[in-house]
């Protein structure tokens, strides 16, 4: 296994990494959840959470960002091809643009909408629009396209994350996976 080069992101960017992932899962499979439940108090509590973990994700990410400024980046990996790593850059940064614009088109959608975001019940956010029917609309299908976009991309990182690792032999599980590959002595 290549290990060259592969320094290891921080321990909190890669819970970050995880956390951010899964909450983006959790999304995504709620969505699924909610677009076959009837109207309803249910659906209602969903959409609610569904928000909730939006904004979570909008704050997440903007630490993300932050931190990863702070922290740098890792160098390229050794043993990966140059047209490999450049796709990796554009998936990123496709990922990157997906996990702000998902959270950000909801809150404009719900106050286009006319509704509130109410964070798990805590404090309620601004609306960033007035209600407007035809944008809530455009709103509501980018936001379901983007939500494709966002599953096809993951599928592709999981994918690609897979194959390097176990096809081409580069270890890239060292770097996201908290602990993982450390020297203790570090």
């Amino acid at each position: 296994m290549n290990k060259e080069h592969t320094r290891s992101y921080g321990v909190v960017t890669q819970l970050l990494h995880w956390f951010i992932g899964a909450l983006i899962i959790a999304e995504i499979v709620m969505a699924l959840i909610a677009e076959d439940m009837p109207a309803g108090a249910e659906l209602e509590q969903m959409v609610d959470l569904h928000k909730s973990l939006g904004i979570t994700l909008l704050i997440l990410i903007a630490i993300r960002v932050g931190w990863r400024y702070l922290e740098g980046s890792a160098p390229p990996y050794t043993g990966i091809s140059k047209r490999s790593e450049k796709l990796a850059q554009y998936g990123h940064r496709a990922l990157y643009f997906l996990m702000v614009f998902m959270p950000l088109s909801g809150w404009l959608m719900s106050s286009t909408g006319g509704h509130q975001v109410i964070p798990f019940g805590l404090l309620e956010f601004p609306a960033l629009l007035s209600p407007n029917d035809l944008l809530h609309d455009v709103l509501e299908t980018s936001h379901a396209v983007a939500s494709k976009l966002m599953i096809l991309l993951i599928i592709i990182h999981v994918i690609a994350s897979l194959r390097h690792q176990f096809v081409e032999r580069v270890d890239v599980f060292s770097r996201v996976l908290p602990f993982a590959g450390r020297n203790p002595n570090e």
